[in-house]
């Protein structure tokens, strides 16, 4: 065992001021070197660095080596974890460390303030934005009864307020005029509720109920050599000040002063020493002496005396603390010495490079000693070192520069020898032997030759006072316990087929198993030579038990588990069955343990731990989804209290079979690394748990694992907006408090990504330090945290919230820390938003009810103008509709006058007067029919039934003949006619008829309220065309320039004028808007002006010219006089008015045989009783119509035939078309020209008489040209189709065609009489020959077959009736077709 230690020897007096005390490199010192080495050989080297030696000091050395060897013995359980730059401390050289109230740790640095939670560091600056000061030398701490933390620096004192985050510079000054401004040495508190500063440089301050008092102590001109600075405030009240130089001051309260006292009653004096620190020790006060010395004074017997505590004396001492009124802990520019003068030991802890647990730096600046017991060490080069108060220590043996120490961390198998011993066997460097109670570590010491054969350790036991060791690839080693000797058998020499030896187990019975990757093995008691197992086969055996019972289990890596039974030496095999929860968890299991209640269990790889069932022969599992943090688990050993203690690759693992209670422990609990290793577990005899990890070995007693130690709160130490840190000083902050002390954060809606970092100030709890949160009432469950304690949520609905945390989540009794979290809406959701809306709302809903009332009201008044507008368009349509059926009922009256006086007229009547008088009544007569007419266009617009006829016309013409129509009444009511018409002519699309009615009732009514001047006159314009007619007379007031325009509406109606109707104007102005142009009064002319104003073009104009497809139809040239035997025709006349049937019938039977009935029903009884060959009747009849007379005629085979001629009042076109779609051949309006009448009938007649004869004639005259309805030429195609399919039976007659269309002989020989003309035999010849006409054309056939082909069996006979029949035979027949 090799140790150092370092004597410090001043060569020259030492310093007493600040600058000195602070920078050790001023002084000057010797250094000696005491090298003990283990075969008790002791060398000693002194080495001078000054010229100036003293040998005085030479001597002092020399005194102390003998004593320096009993204290510089090192302990080997004081590991230490260190904080540095590394992890966030903002300085390494630590002058100050202080834990508050809430558990945090200070630390004072010379850069700077450092608050540490157990996770993660904060810096805080030191200063005071409103005094503008600041200083970040902090070099001493204080905590008073407001938990407001006193920071000392070296330009005067601070006030930290931790829940404003505030620095405040204590600027304050005492009744003579001093202010704490230099370098604060040290800051405490007394009984009395003082607060005490040193400060070296100027003296001592107290500091109480808001006052400062000052005190120079020593001789204020000679402050910098006797300044004060150190201080002792102990059990019983006093206050206790040390000095450089001078010795102790006491303080008196009730003089407010102090005593002063430097020796002692023996003579012993505190003169010239420099006190840098001292503490209350019993009824001592422990000094420790700047320059090298320890000593102590007893205030009540006024005793000094120098503590016994080698190997500290002659090294700097920069602290020195009592916590249990034995030990003194002195830090020291040589390290840690732990001082226990009663049992007159000394542990001296330094640091060890080659130790990672040991001392970070060997000068020590401070030390403090928390509330659960920890040390904490501020050091000048090693930032703080921390010695956790574990209640399960952790001994931890790893490798160091110690010889006797672990040669590898790489731990594989364990085994106890009968000393207690430990042999250590690795996977790399042999098999170390530890001694428990010393802590020292040996080697076995291997022939050099073949040392790396027994490097690599695979198993271990102890029998028989002998090790047995496995080797990886080397056989079986045999060492003896009392003499390390080593007994080697190679594979050959064991008779196994693989070098390696993984497992080994002796049995009850003596004998040795052996497993390998080739199987398992077995050798007779006292002998090596194994026998392979063949049931076993090649499996890999990792680990052998032999239970209770003296059954041996066999664990197999990859293979599952056997069981041997001896009884009957039998080999029972379990594996994994991924499909049955009850079998073996994992078929890669590394080791077996029985425990106390004579259980088996398995530790797996991938499988955790699982439990055989003897009884039911299954398995129960252990693994992650049960708690365990791996399912990866190494060897398993039982406490006393039935626990069981198990390795993973995350740590140790203390769990509870009967209630499932899981507890890790891992590197922040002080095991040295987190991995285990396999078979690496061993239960001492002394009651200690040894596990080895892939990081070194560790020893604890299981026992010492009491769960006594409290909880702290959880914290929250940091809050942060989108990964931005929030504090009290953050511009438009929401903290009004540092975020430790705020318990509610109101965030607008856009700042809702927040996070959290959580604290547990716990340094020296063997808990895990894994917190829980919630957030209510978003989460549901308790939610653990990340390794960096943090919490975060990203994008929080607006709302009202809870953040709930807490250190375990089975402890129902610990505090919980919450924070309110309000999200506020955006201002659109906000609730003065809201406010807002709901007045909105209300405003709406107002605004809308007297909008509702107001929309019934105007409801009820448009109802009451559509009731009014209604009751007018009705009267109005019942004007139109009454005039309407006058004016078809006066066109018929009109008729008979008409008809008659055409006759009259036609009688060439000599008599002037009388013919003078017929001609007014023609006049009359026309005048009628044209107000008649007007009506019925009137109606027809109404009804949007009026179609234009646009067609290219000249205007300029069209009015010219309109005038001249006029002319002579004018000039008969001596009126003067004033025409202004352009001598361009004027052309454009109009439809002449409309407008010849336009202006033939705008110079009606010129003609007619004219007083002496009419005025025509016609212009063009680009797109237009208008025509002006103006009059004198009464003018029209302009405010009824509308009204005039209206239906029946007359000016003069109250007048009692009975003259105008009311429809012309009207009727006018509708038909201007059918050619899209207008009529309009023009109310700024000074008589009377009507303006008519046309487009020239139009979209659909008539062609003038249509080509026509006509069909070859038969009419009479022009010219021919029209020969029809007009009374072999019988003509039924349908009309319900008497005097109508009788004058027309009494007209026509002059012509044609008269059949005459006042309805259609009547008509139709003549129709089917008698031979009609044309019906002409009226529309308009009772009992039935002229329309239902026609379908019912058209739908009757037999009356389908007979021509239709409507003879009717009712003009408009849907009455032409429905008239002409039911079948009706011709439609006369009433009033007519009896001569028209007459003479449609005959061309109608004398037509279907051609068609016949053509028919018959011509060979090629297709049936459809003849003029039928679509019943009668769809019966002549039957009828055709049915000759042609027969046409080749010579015997095919009427009969058969009659029996085929289901009719009677008869009534075929009426149908085909009367559509062709010809009877049914004649027919029948017909088709017969108009086929054989159409094979002659073919030319495929000759004419002797074609005759046959037809039905004719004689070709004479066949040429004859084709000759009579075409007049022409079909020898010239074929030719001509041949020529053409």
């Amino acid at each position: 065992m090799c140790e150092y230690t370092i004597i410090y020897i001043n060569s020259e007096s030492y310093s007493k001021n600040r600058g000195i005390a602070e920078m050790i490199s001023y002084d000057i010192w010797f250094y000696v070197f005491f090298h003990h080495l283990c075969m008790k050989k002791t060398y000693n080297i002194l080495q001078a660095v000054f010229m100036r030696k003293s040998i005085l000091y030479l001597l002092l050395m020399i005194i102390c080596l003998s004593e320096l060897y009993a204290a510089n013995r090192k302990s080997f359980n004081y590991y230490f974890s260190h904080i540095s730059s590394a992890d966030g401390l903002s300085e390494s050289q630590v002058k100050v460390i202080l834990q508050d109230s809430y558990g945090f740790m200070w630390f004072g640095t010379k850069n700077g303030l450092n608050r540490y939670d157990g996770t993660s560091i904060q810096t805080i600056n030191c200063d005071d934005y409103i005094a503008g000061k600041g200083d970040h030398n902090i070099s001493a701490l204080f905590e008073d009864e407001n938990k407001k933390l006193w920071v000392g620096t070296d330009r005067g004192v601070y006030i930290y307020d931790p829940v404003y985050d505030l620095f405040t510079f204590i600027d304050q000054k005492t009744e003579n005029g001093e202010q704490m401004g230099n370098w604060v040495a040290k800051i405490t508190s007394d009984h009395s509720g003082n607060i005490w500063i040193l400060i070296p440089d100027q003296g001592v301050f107290r500091y109480k109920d808001e006052k400062l008092y000052y005190y120079a102590i020593t001789n204020k001109d000679n402050i910098k050599r006797e300044s004060p600075g150190a201080i002792c405030v102990r059990e019983n009240g006093e206050v206790w000040i040390g000095t450089a130089g001078v010795g102790l001051f006491l303080y008196n309260p009730q003089t407010d002063s102090f005593i002063q006292h430097h020796t002692d009653k023996d003579g012993n004096t505190l003169m010239g020493a420099h006190i840098f620190s001292m503490c209350d020790y019993g009824d001592w006060i422990a000094l420790a002496i700047h320059d090298g010395e320890l000593k102590k004074y007893n205030p009540k017997t006024n005793t000094l005396q120098t503590v016994n505590a080698p190997g500290v004396h002659h090294t700097i001492l920069r602290d020195v603390v009592c916590y249990d009124q034995n030990n003194l802990w002195v830090c020291t520019h040589a390290g840690l010495f732990i001082v226990d003068e009663q049992s007159q030991k000394v542990t001296h802890l330094q640091e060890d490079l080659m130790h990672s647990y040991s001392l970070s730096d060997n000068i020590i600046f401070c030390i403090y000693k928390d509330r659960e017991g920890g040390i904490w060490l501020g050091t000048k080069f090693g930032g703080v070192n921390h010695l956790p108060n574990y209640k399960l220590l952790f001994e931890r043996f790893v490798p160091s520069s110690s010889e006797n120490s672990l040669n590898t961390r790489r731990i594989r198998e364990l085994a106890e020898d009968p000393e207690g011993n430990i042999w250590v066997g690795t996977e790399d460097n042999g098999i170390n032997i530890l001694n428990p109670a010393t802590g020292e570590v040996t080697q076995i010491n291997y022939p050099e030759s073949d040392r790396k054969s027994h490097l690599m350790t695979q198993s271990m036991s102890m029998y028989d006072g002998k090790i047995y060791c496995g080797l990886f690839k080397y056989g079986l080693d045999i060492i003896d316990i009392s003499n390390h000797s080593i007994k080697h058998l190679n594979h050959q020499q064991l008779n196994l087929d693989e070098e390696s030896v993984y497992s080994q187990l002796i049995d009850s019975r003596g004998r040795l198993w052996v497993g390998n990757a080739w199987g398992l093995s077995r050798a007779e008691a006292g002998s090596f030579d194994f026998t392979r197992i063949p049931e076993i086969g090649l499996d890999w055996i990792v680990c052998m038990l032999e239970d209770k019972k003296g059954q041996i289990w066999l664990a197999s890596m990859g293979s599952g588990v056997w069981k041997y039974n001896p009884k009957d030496d039998s080999y029972k095999k379990y594996v994994n069955d991924t499909q049955d929860p009850a079998s073996l968890s994992s078929n890669s299991v590394s080791s077996i343990m029985e425990d106390s209640r004579g259980q088996i269990w398995f530790s797996t790889d991938r499988g955790g731990i699982c439990r055989y069932n003897e009884a039911d022969d299954n398995f129960t599992t252990f693994s992650k989804e049960q708690g365990l943090p791996d399912d990866v688990a190494y060897k398993i050993l039982e406490d006393k209290n039935h626990y069981f203690w198990f390795g993973t690759n995350q740590g140790l693992v203390k769990f509870k079979p009967e209630t499932g209670d899981i507890r890790v422990f891992t590197t922040r609990d002080g095991l040295v690394g987190n991995q285990f290793n396999y078979n690496s577990g061993l239960k001492a005899s002394n009651g200690k748990f040894y596990f080895g990890t892939i990081d070194g070995l560790i020893a604890f007693n299981p026992d010492d694992d009491q769960r006594t130690d409290s909880i702290p709160p959880v914290y929250i130490t940091k809050f942060s907006i989108y990964n931005k840190e929030v504090t009290v000083h953050t511009p438009n902050s929401p903290l009004s408090k540092s975020i430790l002390h705020t318990d509610r954060i109101t965030l607008p809606y856009d700042q809702s990504n927040i996070s959290f970092d959580i604290a547990l100030p716990s340094y020296s709890s063997a808990r895990s330090k894994e917190c829980y949160y919630k957030m209510d009432p978003l989460d549901k469950d308790w939610v653990k945290t990340s390794n960096n304690q943090n919490i975060s949520y990203a994008k929080l609905p607006p709302g009202n919230y809870t953040l709930l945390v807490k250190a375990e989540i089975e402890d129902d009794n610990q505090p919980v820390t919450s924070l309110r979290i309000v999200i506020l809406p955006p201002w659109w959701l906000s609730s003065w938003a809201y406010a807002v809306y709901a007045i909105l709302v209300l405003c709406l809903i107002y605004a809308w009810f007297r909008w509702y009332k107001r929309r019934k009201e105007r409801q009820m008044e448009e109802k009451q103008k559509l009731f009014e507008i209604e009751k007018e368009k009705e009267l109005y349509e019942a004007k139109v509709e009454f005039f309407t059926e006058i004016a078809h009922e006066v066109r018929t009256p009109l008729t008979l006058i008409n008809g008659p006086l055409e006759t009259i007229l036609d009688m060439n009547i000599q008599d002037s007067k009388i013919t003078r008088n017929l001609t007014v009544i023609a006049q009359n007569t026309k005048r009628l029919l044209e107000l008649t007419g007007q009506l019925l266009d009137f109606r027809k617009i109404g009804a949007n039934k009026f179609k234009m006829d646009f067609a290219w016309t000249n205007v300029t013409t069209l009015l010219k003949d309109t005038i001249l129509r006029f002319e002579p009444t004018i000039v008969q009511q001596d009126k003067k006619l004033s025409v202004d018409i352009p001598e361009e002519e004027i052309t454009a699309a109009i439809d002449r008829e409309a407008v010849t009615k336009i202006l033939s009732n705008l110079l009606n009514n010129a003609l007619k309220y004219s007083a002496h001047t009419i005025r025509i006159e016609l212009r063009r314009e680009e797109t237009t065309f208008s025509i002006r007619v103006t009059s004198d007379g009464n003018r029209i007031p302009a405010e009824l320039s509308q009204q005039i325009f209206e239906p029946f509406y007359q000016i003069n109606k109250k007048e009692g004028a009975t003259t105008g109707a009311g429809i012309g104007l009207p009727l006018a102005r509708s038909l201007a808007m059918l050619h899209s142009g207008k009529l309009w009064l023009d109310t700024e002319n000074s008589d009377n002006s009507f303006v008519l104003t046309l487009p020239l073009a139009q979209e659909k104009v008539r062609q003038q010219e249509n080509s026509v497809i006509q069909e070859e139809f038969i009419f009479p040239e022009e010219g021919t006089t029209v020969n029809v035997e007009s009374r072999n025709y019988t003509l039924l006349l349908v009309e319900d008015n008497d005097t109508m049937r009788s004058f027309l019938a009494e007209k026509l039977q002059e012509m044609f045989v008269m059949e005459t009935a006042p309805d259609g029903k009547a008509a139709l009884e003549i129709l089917r009783n008698q031979h009609i060959d044309i019906v002409v009747s009226d529309i308009m009849m009772p009992v039935m119509n002229g329309l239902e007379l026609c379908k019912e005629m058209k739908a009757d085979i037999e009356l389908s035939h007979i021509p239709v001629i409507f003879l009717t009042a009712k003009n408009d076109l849907d009455s032409k078309i429905n008239g002409l779609r039911l079948g009706a051949e011709a439609y006369v309006e009433k009033p007519f020209s009896f001569n028209y009448l007459t003479t449609q009938i005959f061309s109608l007649l004398n037509n279907r008489q051609k068609e016949r004869e053509a028919f018959s004639k011509r060979p090629f005259f297709p049936v459809n040209n003849m003029q039928m309805n679509k019943a009668d030429k769809e019966f002549m195609d039957k009828i055709i189709a049915i000759i042609h399919e027969n046409i080749t039976d010579e015997n095919f007659g009427v009969e058969k065609l009659a029996e085929i269309l289901c009719l009677s002989r008869s009534s075929l020989l009426r149908k085909i009489k009367v559509l062709s003309g010809l009877s049914p035999n004649d027919f029948i010849r017909l088709i017969r020959l108009k086929k054989a006409a159409e094979l002659i054309l073919d030319g495929k056939h000759r004419i002797g077959e074609i005759c046959y082909l037809v039905g004719i069996n004689s070709p004479s006979y066949f040429s004859k009736i084709f000759l009579k029949q075409f007049g022409v035979t079909p020898k010239d027949f074929e030719k001509q077709n041949q020529a053409s």
